[in-house]
């Protein structure tokens, strides 16, 4: 009887999986490492995937914990691991280190590394990269943002150690309070920082030290300089026209 009843218990635990991985996707998978785990890599997670130390699946919607979590194509939902690595990312990821081609959705983590675009928030403690930004960079640690052009705002502020934000050009707000703002190309918008640099500005820089060439706006600091302007150097305050 008792023999029964464990049978019983785990066709109901284990028929469910392995009839939808004969339709191309699981439910539940559990991965040692990679590709030591219940079902191949090339099927779909629908619902909860374990790394325990590395796992690797084609497409995963639901829950994502781990190891090193690996999504060779699409996250719909929350990784949670020590590296968690997707081609595109629709969601929550938690780690130490976030990887992805394009996000949309939130990383939080030490390094949050997007390769092509960030549609949402990177949070991170040592470094936020991505291409072009429409959303947030928040650094909380020790190195900087850095970022193709940004639509919406940098921000390295929640530490006294140095930092720095950098864009090739920026629409919104860039916020360093203990390094430097850089933008490459144009700041449509304000820069907040010990020092700021920037080819153009159209807006306002308020620093210690703001330096552009060329600006439609207001520099406020110690020593403000736009260089295609006579003088090139005023102190307090400097109107760019």
């Amino acid at each position: 009887m008792k023999k029964i009843i464990f049978y019983a218990f785990l066709s109901v635990i284990l028929l469910p999986p392995l009839c939808a991985s004969a339709e191309g996707w699981t439910p539940v998978q559990v991965a040692l490492w990679t590709p030591a785990q219940i079902f191949p890599e090339n099927k779909d997670v629908y619902g909860f995937r374990w790394s325990i130390l590395y796992g690797k699946n084609q497409n995963l919607s639901g829950i994502d914990f781990g190891g090193y979590n690996a999504v060779e194509g699409t996250l719909k939902g929350l990784q949670f691991g020590m590296f968690n690595f997707s081609k595109d990312a629709r969601g929550v990821g938690f780690g130490l280190f976030n990887y992805s081609f394009a996000l949309e959705g939130i990383h939080i983590g030490g390094v949050n590394y997007t390769e092509v675009d960030s549609s949402g928030v990177q949070t991170g403690i040592i470094l936020n990269n991505s291409g072009p930004v429409r959303g947030l960079q928040i650094l909380g640690g020790i190195i900087g943002n850095i970022a193709a052009d940004v639509v919406g705002c940098q921000l390295a502020a929640a530490t006294p150690i140095f930092s720095f934000n950098y864009a090739e050009s920026i629409d919104g707000l860039q916020v360093s309070a203990f390094g430097f703002n850089y933008a490459a190309g144009t700041v449509n918008g304000v820069q907040i920082a010990p020092w700021n640099i920037a080819r153009e500005v159209r807006g306002v820089q308020v620093g210690l030290f703001n330096f552009c060439d060329k600006m439609y706006g207001v520099q406020v600091g110690l020593l403000n300089s736009i260089t295609r302007q006579k003088p090139p150097f005023m102190p307090i305050f400097n109107v760019g026209f």
